[in-house]
């Protein structure tokens, strides 16, 4: 019987679990923003909030910061946290600042057209290392903690 290792980077499921865990934290920073500097509307059991200007700029920056700050220190966002995964080079090193902060920035293309399905697809279809565009321009991967 042969036993073929695990391979620390065949980490999908995790990776779709963080991604929606902190895609809640987000949702949830939305409502803070707009709440305190935007417009809430409450009634009959739903509300909305509307930023504009300032505000979604504002937001926008935080979102990206959500991302960059956590992962720069500890290479793990609250989600990848949660679901014991982490962004690392390929040969498993911690990454650059400037290659967390590149796969940051390009996290606004992975989530065209809406909600990371750019980024999901490429995830799919990328090689065994399942990389987003942020980690395949980057030279990062996202493997097991």
């Amino acid at each position: 019987m042969t036993i073929v290792p695990e391979d620390a980077t065949d980490v999908l499921g995790r990776r779709i679990g963080a991604g929606l865990l902190d895609l809640l934290a987000l949702a949830l920073l939305l409502i803070i923003v707009g709440v305190l500097f935007g417009e809430g509307h409450a009634s009959g059991g739903s509300a909305s909030v509307q930023l504009h200007g300032v505000s979604i700029a504002g937001w926008a920056l935080l979102a990206l910061a959500y991302y960059y700050i956590p992962e720069t220190l500890s290479g793990q966002t609250p989600g990848k946290h949660l679901m014991k995964i982490r962004v690392t080079r390929r040969d498993g090193r911690k990454p650059s600042q400037a290659a967390i902060a590149a796969r940051t920035v390009l996290r606004i293309v992975d989530f065209l057209p809406a909600f990371y399905l750019l980024g999901l697809v490429v995830v799919v279809c990328s090689s065994r290392r399942r990389q987003r565009l942020g980690d395949v321009a980057e030279g990062t991967t996202v493997r097991r903690s």
